[in-house]
């Protein structure tokens, strides 16, 4: 294993609650996260060999 794996979601949320992400719009944010973090995933990995 060791490789590269995404994000910590516990973190995300609190830092959309520091950033007082209106919980309606949370959702949507989260799907962006995770398409960024699909694309830096495939993009580190591909860096990797």
């Amino acid at each position: 294993m060791g490789g590269l794996t995404g994000l910590d979601y516990s973190a995300v949320y609190v830092v959309m609650q520091i950033h007082a992400v209106p919980p309606d719009e949370g959702r949507d944010r989260l799907q962006q996260i995770r398409l960024l973090e699909r694309g830096a995933l495939n993009e580190m990995n591909k860096a990797k060999g």
